[in-house]
C-alpha cells in the first residue's frame, strides 16, 4: 500500500511529469510493483522509475503486490514532504481510522481500510489516465519527500523518497 503511494503521491499531488523514487528497507513477504507502459527510463523490482510523463497522452499503468501478514491496528504509515516552500506531514494509520491531514489550509480525510488488512496476494489492477493536453498549473512546481511505514509491533514494513517536478510547457 505504501508502495502505491510512494508512486502515486507524485502523480496526484502534483499532476506528474516527472518522477523519481526509492523504495528499500521492505519487510520480508511484502512487495508491489507499480509500471507504466511508456515514459520511464528505468525499472525495478518495485515498478518503473525515472519517469518523464507528457501532457495530453494516455498511459496504462499495472499495480500488483503481496502482504506478508496481516497488517493490524497500530501500524501506521508517514510521510514528510516539501511541495515549493512548504512542508507537509502526513501521519497515519493503515487501517481503522481515518487518515487526516492538511495541505495549504485545506484539511484532508482518506477513508482507511478496516483492520486488520489481511495477508495475501493483489492480483494486477490496471488502469488508464490522460493527462491534461496543456499543464494546468501557473508555475513550475517541484517536490521531494519520505515515508515510513510501520507494523504496529513497530518494525518497519518500508522506506523510500520521492522527487518530482512539474515543467512548464515551452510555447513555440
Amino acid at each position: 500500500m505504501l508502495f502505491y503511494a510512494f508512486s502515486v503521491l507524485g502523480m496526484v499531488a502534483i499532476g506528474s511529469i516527472k518522477l523519481d523514487r526509492t523504495i528499500d528497507n521492505v519487510h520480508p513477504g511484502f512487495n508491489g510493483s507499480l509500471i507504466f507502459d511508456h515514459g520511464c527510463d528505468t525499472k525495478d523490482q518495485y515498478g518503473s522509475n525515472d519517469c518523464t510523463l507528457n501532457w495530453g497522452e494516455t498511459y496504462h499503468v499495472a499495480f500488483q503486490g503481496s502482504i506478508g501478514e496481516d497488517i493490524t491496528a497500530g501500524a501506521m504509515f508517514n510521510i514528510e514532504a516539501k511541495v515549493l516552500f512548504k512542508t507537509v506531514n502526513i501521519n497515519c494509520a493503515f487501517c481503522g481510522k481515518n487518515c487526516t491531514f492538511t495541505i495549504e489550509s485545506k484539511d484532508i480525510s482518506i477513508k482507511m481500510p478496516d483492520c486488520p488488512i489481511k495477508a495475501g496476494s493483489e492480483p494486477q489492477t490496471l488502469v488508464n489516465f490522460t493527462l491534461p493536453a496543456n499543464d494546468p498549473l501557473p508555475i513550475k512546481v517541484k517536490a521531494e519527500g519520505s515515508g515510513t511505514g510501520t507494523l504496529a509491533d513497530g518494525s518497519v514494513l518500508v522506506t523510500g523518497s520521492f522527487e518530482a517536478e512539474v515543467s512548464k510547457l515551452a510555447l513555440e
